[in-house]
């Protein structure tokens, strides 16, 4: 049965609408779009629970760096971050997915410091 207010698919199936993962520290090198081992645990988490649903859930991967180097070279590796997510989504069985590089421009620390530039290196997820 499904909750009022629910989101549903259009097969009237519930979908995750508030899906949260908590990534590890520093989920990407510099420069990299290597996907660490935390990480990949991660996401294996995230594409259980997709499975586990039974709506049609559509996921978004939003890829971000920080403010090191141009903002152009930025933006495609925040592309590249955001693609390797989803190629090991993919390879999990999670076939509805959309990818997009936001590069330099929404930290969510200070990039002065090495702690804060390494927590910006991420991706965040959307799912409905």
């Amino acid at each position: 049965m499904v909750g009022a207010g629910a989101k549903v698919d259009a097969d009237g199936c519930e979908i995750i609408e508030n899906l949260t993962i908590d990534l590890v520290e520093g989920e990407f090198a510099f420069d990299s779009a290597e996907l660490k081992p935390g990480t990949k645990a991660a996401l294996d988490d995230l594409a259980n629970q997709i499975q586990e649903s039974r709506g049609n859930e559509a996921v978004t991967i939003i890829g971000h760096t920080d403010s090191t180097g141009p903002e152009e070279y930025n933006l495609a590796l925040s592309v590249r971050r955001a693609q390797s997510a989803a190629d090991y989504l993919e390879a999990q069985g999670i076939t509805d997915i959309t990818v997009e590089g936001m590069g330099e421009a929404q930290p969510i620390a200070d990039n002065a410091t090495p702690q804060g530039r390494a927590k910006n290196r991420r991706i965040e997820f959307k799912v409905n």
